[in-house]
């Protein structure tokens, strides 16, 4: 039977399909994907005008999920690293129960990001970084109608974590687990190292092959690494 809980959360642009193949990979942790707005089932939502709007809805779908006879654990990949950061202050902050594991990935150290204003860009050169990053089919640049479709949900996600603050200087008791590309620009040196003044517990990191999308890359070796730590954890208790 299984008795805990992976939230997992996107990152910008993506619906929570993207964790699907997780639950069909996975028989040992409830894989519980996030939808967040404007895409996927919630495509009728409005889009968030800020990323604190992105965190209290997370916050929302996730906290009634939360029991006192099972536990969970929180994952986040690039703008869902951030989210998971900001999500954890706040479960913090409302005396929630906390997740036993924090896994973030593909994501800078939230006071070690540069002020870029990618969201800001004309349409081509808007879509020539996102294609540059990798992650995203060369089709969808190729036709209006998906340019069209996912532009604004991209272009949106990226101008909330771009207008992002971390303003939370409390460091988290937790350990926390960082996962990252060893081709990822976004995670050199002091922009990731700099994870370990975010908490009082452990901070690991695991490396894996490729660049920012490396979760899709190696989706196996992924799953199999956040797999065994939970499954770990949960065959001690």
């Amino acid at each position: 039977m299984i008795n805990t809980k992976l939230f997992c959360i996107p990152y910008a642009g993506a619906s929570a399909t993207i964790f699907n193949k997780w639950k069909r990979m996975n028989k040992d942790i409830g894989i519980v994907p996030i939808e967040l707005k404007g895409r996927g089932s919630r495509m009728r939502e409005p889009l968030y005008k800020t990323f604190e709007e992105a965190v209290d809805d997370v916050y929302l779908r996730i906290i009634d999920q939360i029991d006192a006879h099972s536990e969970y654990s929180l994952f986040g990949h690039s703008m869902g690293g951030l989210i998971v950061f900001e999500l954890v202050h706040r479960i913090i902050n409302e005396n929630i129960k906390m997740p036993q594991k924090i896994f973030i990935s593909g994501c800078t150290c939230p006071r070690e990001r540069e002020n870029k204003q990618i969201h800001l860009l004309p349409k081509e050169l808007f879509f020539n970084k996102i294609f540059d990053l990798g992650g995203t089919d060369a089709l969808v640049f190729e036709n209006d109608e998906l340019t069209d479709l996912f532009g604004p949900i991209l272009r949106a996600d990226y101008k909330i974590t771009e207008e992002y603050i971390a303003n939370n200087h409390r460091k988290i008791k937790s350990d926390l687990f960082i996962l990252y590309g060893d081709t990822d620009i976004g995670s050199e040196g002091k922009k990731l190292i700099n994870w370990e003044k975010e908490t009082t517990g452990h901070c690991h990191f695991q490396k894996f092959e490729g660049g920012h999308f490396f979760i899709l890359d190696q989706e196996a070796e992924v799953l199999n690494y956040v797999n065994s730590i939970l499954v770990a954890l949960n065959s001690i208790k």
